[in-house]
């Protein structure tokens, strides 16, 4: 938990490790706080399977889940509606809530569960470059994360503007012109 908003933690502020299924419970004193995760070596992606060290993953204080989607939500501060929009996630589910884990069987939980991975992926894949430039992992994983909030934002800005161009609105990290626009956002 930040109480500062500064994803840094400080010795006021509670902490804990998650359990094996990213389960945890925190004591809390205070009424105004975000939620963060931080991953380490110790962290294992189970839907990969693999080790997922060096995210930051936030979500506001009514969160229930701490994912890259509820990451882009608390950041960019937009509304679940605006990310079920870009992101073309279903918009009957609120991110903030829906554990894509417990809904395995069900379809959203893949699609949503299937964003949050490619977010990871684009994410890693430029802080992994800015890391070889000489940046630190934590200011790495802030220019990529900030790169791709600045480009929902920019699609955000344009729903309902051009309805007939639906591409201008919605982000799919599948697409190499999505992601141009992102690497040129994070090379700015």
């Amino acid at each position: 938990m930040h109480y500062d908003g500064d994803h840094v933690h400080d010795s006021i502020e509670p902490s804990v490790r998650t359990d094996s299924t990213g389960s945890y419970t925190i004591t809390n004193s205070e009424e105004k706080y975000d939620v963060v995760a931080l991953t380490d070596l110790q962290t294992l992606d189970t839907s990969s399977g693999t080790i997922l060290p060096g995210l930051t993953l936030t979500a506001p204080k009514e969160a229930e889940v701490v994912t890259p989607i509820t990451t882009l939500i608390k950041e960019g501060d937009f509304t679940n509606a605006q990310i079920a929009e870009v992101l073309q996630i279903p918009i009957e589910v609120n991110p903030l809530t829906f554990n894509p884990y417990t809904h395995y069987h069900d379809i959203s939980g893949v699609v949503i569960e299937k964003v949050g991975m490619q977010i990871v992926t684009v994410v890693e894949a430029l802080a992994a470059a800015a890391e070889g430039a000489g940046a630190s992992e934590a200011e790495a994983f802030k220019a990529a994360l900030d790169s791709v909030t600045d480009i929902v934002k920019s699609k955000v800005s344009k729903i309902g503007n051009d309805v007939g161009n639906l591409t201008e609105q919605r982000l799919d990290l599948t697409r190499a012109d999505d992601l141009l626009l992102i690497s040129k956002q994070f090379s700015a």
